[in-house]
């Protein structure tokens, strides 16, 4: 729940910042201060607050992550070995010695990058691995949360990914563009958040949105360019 109080506070914070510098220009004389010091005093205090707020959030999600990872079964610090796809990875095994254990990302899908028996290669698919690998190299140390169901039914672990510096991986794919929403029960923990940031980076025309009308639909105007002729040359 902390995760959704974060995001929530970061993002409504320059709302209320601009709430009350609207009403202190509309109120120029309130106790006396000039329009332009209340100006001055709110830049500064915003300033203050920002610095303040890094540092805790800062603090704060490093310190809770780990302590969870280390002190409670639905968490755990691992690193990253490899990489299968856009929203799967592969991490060391808990016990030394085990083959590389398959993470797939909750709440988030990627076009395929990968031919195999079941599925094709999918327009953008290259692009959403490519950044996975980019942002997750080999050697990445990463924090695992588990949902209510930790695998899937061709066995890899189901988890929200988070960097040591806080940043929760998953919400990242949706909001710059590079995953759909996919959500199903009973890991519906960050849903709501999740189809949040899908209908904001939709009407943003972040990456994915450029290629796709939704998660089944490639759009019109993707069709017609010399993009997709070169896709489907490939």
């Amino acid at each position: 729940m902390w995760e959704e109080t974060y995001y929530w506070l970061l993002e409504s914070s320059s709302w209320w910042f601009n709430y009350v510098m609207a009403y202190l220009t509309q109120n120029p004389d309130l106790f006396g201060i000039s329009k332009g010091r209340y100006i001055a005093a709110g830049i500064l205090l915003l300033l203050l607050l920002w610095l303040v707020w890094r540092g805790i959030s800062w603090l704060g999600s490093v310190t809770s992550l780990y302590f969870l990872a280390a002190l409670t079964p639905k968490a755990r610090m691992t690193r990253i070995v490899g990489h299968v796809d856009g929203d799967t990875v592969k991490v060391e095994a808990p016990n030394k010695g085990d083959k590389p254990v398959s993470i797939r990302f909750i709440g988030v899908d990627t076009p395929e990058s990968r031919r195999s028996l079941y599925m094709k290669i999918a327009p953008f698919g290259q692009q959403a691995s490519d950044y996975t690998k980019r942002r997750l190299p080999r050697g990445q140390k990463v924090i695992l949360r588990y949902d209510k169901t930790r695998n899937d039914k061709f066995g890899r672990e189901l988890a929200y990914i988070y960097l040591p510096n806080g940043e929760f991986y998953n919400a990242t794919l949706l909001k710059k563009g590079y995953a759909w929403a996919a959500q199903y029960a009973p890991n519906l923990k960050h849903k709501a958040h999740f189809d949040r940031l899908q209908r904001v980076a939709q009407k943003k025309k972040k990456p994915i949105w450029c290629v796709y009308d939704d998660s089944k639909t490639l759009s019109q105007a993707y069709k017609n360019s010399a993009d997709y002729r070169a896709f489907q040359k490939k």
